[in-house]
């Protein structure tokens, strides 16, 4: 069995935080942020088997969205946490696939940036967290499913 736990210490911040962050990318993203958020989750979708390269693109998609906001405290403290992410990559003893759910909870993510601030953005920032914190990335789980569920 493959330990996550370095990676989801990690990668945890308050729900506050994580909920402030895609409502401020909801409110001032462009067309061209959409665009560039899906490109990367097709890039996502093409390196399931590669889970470091996965991974690092993932990591991108979350600095892309932190990039959004206005609010240069919340940006700078998350886009330093990401950086001890990725450094964690270098010495994480990964598993050998990605789950693709990881990739479809993404996807509804920006689905609900894009809406702006709609009921489904609250519905996928919390579908998002039931996953990154199960490790939904490698495997699906209970919080992702229970959160799935409340939608």
């Amino acid at each position: 069995m493959v330990s996550t736990q370095p990676i989801l210490q990690n990668s945890r911040l308050s729900r506050a935080e994580a909920v402030a962050r895609e409502i401020e990318a909801a409110r001032f993203r462009t067309e061209a942020d959409i665009r560039a958020l899906r490109s990367t989750l097709a890039t996502m979708a093409a390196h399931l088997d590669q889970p470091r390269a996965y991974t690092r693109y993932n990591t991108a998609f979350h600095r892309r969205v932190a990039k959004l906001s206005p609010n240069a405290p919340l940006r700078s403290m998350y886009v330093t946490l990401l950086d001890f992410f990725e450094n964690d990559l270098a010495i994480e003893n990964l598993p050998a696939a990605v789950h693709p759910e990881n990739v479809d909870v993404h996807r509804q993510l920006v689905d609900a940036i894009e809406k702006g601030e709609a009921p489904e953005l609250e519905w996928a920032i919390r579908r998002h967290d039931g996953h990154r914190l199960n490790p939904g990335m490698f495997e699906p789980g209970a919080e992702a499913d229970a959160a799935a569920s409340q939608g």
